[in-house]
């Protein structure tokens, strides 16, 4: 029976489909031979009565009705687990956007964010942040945190810290909060492009003046 199940169904080199292909035919097994036993105990009973005989025929139809549907589980849950697989983590990212600081009476500001992955798995980024008026400019650095990943969307954590100028006069700047993003482009190429919307909100400082919130929406793209 294990060599039938081998032949029908191939593990191939997905270990996550191969684990799960594993855990079903450890399930279906004990059903398969179950069943087995059970028609051949009807072909005994086949030699001795004709009523048996129409009985076990109905009962073939049945176990074969069965198994047609076991052999259609098995394939669909196994392409289902082939097909699985880990949400995108840009190596590199970029957005730009708007931003208003409303407590601040500052207005609107264009936001640009730069940021480069850290190592292979670790969701750590460096963050370069660039925020301009039509008097003053904020160029800032830090790093940023994917603390959550489901699907198309991401939440990133971000703190960073840099010189603010204006008029010719230079403050430290730093700020600390949060994104929300969610991967347009990969919902609509399928995985193939990766163009990012974002919203969120910072907390932003200038020397000693006083700390503000701030709301910021975005546009990019991840590599």
């Amino acid at each position: 029976m294990k060599r039938i199940f081998e032949v029908l169904f191939p593990l191939g080199p997905n270990s996550l489909a191969n684990e799960g292909l594993s855990r079903l035919r450890k399930a279906v097994s004990p059903l398969a031979f179950a069943l087995c036993l059970l028609i051949a105990g009807g072909r005994s009973g086949l030699a001795r009565n004709n009523m048996a005989a129409g009985r076990l025929s109905r009962l073939r139809k049945a176990v074969s009705r069965l198994a047609l549907a076991l052999c259609l589980l098995i394939a669909g849950g196994r392409s289902g687990l082939a097909q699985t697989t880990a949400p995108f983590t840009p190596a590199y990212i970029f957005l730009s956007g708007i931003e208003y600081d409303y407590y601040g009476k500052t207005g609107f500001s264009v936001n640009s964010i730069f940021g480069a992955r850290l190592g292979n798995s670790k969701p750590f980024y460096s963050y370069t942040t660039l925020e301009t008026t039509a008097t003053a400019a904020t160029l800032r650095s830090g790093i940023g945190y994917t603390f959550l990943q489901s699907g198309n969307w991401s939440a990133v954590a971000l703190g960073d810290a840099g010189v603010f100028n204006s008029a010719g006069a230079s403050l430290g700047s730093f700020s600390g909060g949060g994104l929300i993003l969610y991967d347009l482009g990969s919902k609509l190429a399928k995985g193939d492009r990766h163009f990012y919307i974002a919203g969120g909100v910072r907390l932003l400082g200038v020397s000693s003046q006083t700390v503000q919130p701030v709301g910021v929406v975005m546009l990019g793209a991840g590599f």
